[in-house]
Parts: structure tokens; C-alpha cells; sequence
């Protein structure tokens, strides 16, 4: 199974189904601070998986031109390949 650190919250793991794009998040548990996961979506591919990555990290960009969000995309599509 595979486990792929994309950045500071966002990995992708597998079971021998699917491809789970997953999000982590801080939480508690007995006054203590844990890493929890929350599943942003399933894929049949990896390739798939990775496309929403994208999407995600444009839609929550912090863009004010067009030129920024091409630039985000690019680094993006980049740091992917």
C-alpha cells in the first residue's frame, strides 16, 4: 500500500481498491494533540488522485490574478510529474 506525502496536510494512500486522497487535520484525544485523516475523496486511479490534489490546491489558493493561478497550476503540474 502506498503512502505519498504531497505537502504539509494533503497524502494519498491506497488499499488494493482504490487510490484515497486524505487530509490531516489536528484534533485531541485525553487532553493530547493527534494527527487525524479525513478522506477528501476516492479514485480509481492514481492519476485521478492527483488531478483532485490540484483542483483542491487552486480552488483554496490565495490567487488575485489569473497570472497567480497559472503559476500555482504550473508549480503544481511540476511537482507531480
Amino acid at each position: 500500500m502506498i503512502n505519498i506525502k504531497l505537502d504539509n496536510k494533503l497524502s494519498i494512500t491506497s488499499d488494493s481498491n482504490q487510490y484515497i486522497l486524505r487530509e490531516m487535520k489536528e484534533g485531541t484525544k485525553d487532553g493530547e494533540k493527534i494527527e487525524i485523516y479525513e478522506a477528501i475523496g476516492y479514485f480509481g486511479t492514481l492519476s485521478g488522485a492527483l488531478k483532485e490534489y490540484i483542483r483542491k490546491c487552486l480552488r483554496e489558493s490565495e490567487a488575485t490574478s489569473v497570472k497567480e493561478l497559472i503559476e500555482l497550476n504550473a508549480r503544481l503540474e511540476e511537482k507531480i510529474d
